[in-house]
């Protein structure tokens, strides 16, 4: 009875370590295609066409991270042209990301599930950049995104950490490697 029981936990326990793994690369597949294809450079003029519900994965590359991802949902919202404006240009596109970090390191200001249009979880500027998780006081993001390529299916690009956000460290207080990846939305 012991060795089947035995038996059942090593088979179990090996199957869902091989199914983690074949999530991730199941993500890592999926934003390849955007970061390959280059449908489309980011356009401001028909950015209000992104307005819809989507599936983001945040893949780090990090080194302690790299391969590890995170998912969830997200909608975009067209702003109505009061939205803030940065050096990044006018805000275009709102949002609400429900992302919770299990993987991978994404150290934003607040929670980018906000759908306070003053405050919301997902900024995309008339450049490309958007803010994931809000803003510090001195006004620089938590994390840093860049739209790089735009198709019908979706939309992908760069992530990182900005450099003077509160940074993990390890549990000798040695900082670890700037958070940073790729990530790709796709529609639902």
């Amino acid at each position: 009875m012991t060795y089947r029981r035995t038996a059942v936990v090593l088979l179990a326990t090996s199957w869902l370590a091989t199914g983690c793994a074949w999530w991730r690369k199941r993500d890592v597949e999926s934003c390849a295609k955007f970061a390959a294809a280059k449908d489309a450079p980011f356009d401001s003029t028909s950015a209000g066409a992104l307005a819809g519900r989507y599936s983001p994965v945040m893949i780090s590359e990090s080194s302690s991270e790299f391969s590890h991802s995170d998912r969830g949902p997200l909608e975009l919202f067209a702003s109505n042209g009061s939205g803030p404006r940065s050096a990044s240009g006018s805000q275009l596109l709102w949002g609400a990301a429900n992302l919770t970090p299990h993987e991978i390191t994404i150290p934003w200001v607040y929670n980018p599930s906000s759908r306070d249009p003053n405050q919301p979880g997902l900024r995309i500027y008339a450049n490309g950049d958007a803010d994931l998780g809000g803003r510090r006081e001195n006004g620089a993001p938590g994390v840093s995104m860049h739209i790089e390529s735009v198709s019908r299916d979706g939309f992908g690009g760069t992530w990182t950490s900005v450099p003077d956000a509160g940074l993990p460290v390890d549990d000798n207080g040695k900082p670890l490697p700037v958070p940073h990846g790729r990530f790709c939305a796709l529609r639902r």
